[in-house]
């Protein structure tokens, strides 16, 4: 399947081919924790703690890649506006701005910048609801949390980070040019 669609719409899948090597890392370090723990270099508490956070992210991303593998694409930037699957399309008119910026909490994702890990945040004006991508979406009140805590980090629900799909920044940037007048900024 293409980027585009006839439309012309620029597609954004979930890649899992770009997630697969971060899940393995994860599961290598967790399972260094265990081994650790298990030969005495670390003390038991600590080997418990890494093995259950790290347990934690691998599963959590288990059941990402698992909804990846069963959705054809995740958001369509098209010339009416951005259509997130599953939910309404919103119009260009309803966006002040598509915002460019590292990953945050800066101080656990410090290297991110070094790596030049970004994500592309699309704010919405006020009162208008963008929904979050189906694969970082939850249920119940995780969800309402996690979407909070993506406003007040990134300023909006809607945040693609393009490592982890098929379209690289530039061609996310291009699209939003060629459909809007919504200014880029690059933080």
């Amino acid at each position: 399947m293409s980027d585009s669609d006839p439309n012309g719409a620029v597609v954004v899948r979930a890649s899992l081919r770009a997630q697969l090597p971060a899940l393995i890392a994860i599961g290598l370090i967790a399972c260094g924790y265990a081994a650790a723990g298990l030969t005495g270099v670390i003390g038991v508490g600590l080997a418990v703690a890494g093995i259950v956070i790290f347990g934690g992210v691998l599963i959590t991303g288990a059941v990402v890649l698992r909804r990846i593998r069963r959705s054809p694409w995740e958001v369509r930037l098209e010339p009416q506006g951005v259509t997130v699957r599953g939910h309404e399309v919103v119009p260009w008119a309803d966006f002040t701005e598509v915002r460019v910026t590292g990953m945050r909490p800066q101080w656990i994702f410090w290297a991110s910048k070094l790596l030049g890990y970004r994500v592309v945040s699309f704010i919405a004006t006020p009162g208008v609801v963008v929904a979050p991508l189906p694969s970082f979406s939850y249920r119940g009140s995780f969800e309402r949390r996690a979407g909070k805590v993506r406003e007040r980090w990134y300023g909006s629900r809607l945040v693609i980070p393009p490592r982890t799909t098929n379209m690289p920044i530039a061609a996310i940037a291009a699209a939003v040019r060629r459909f809007s007048e919504v200014p880029i900024t690059y933080a």
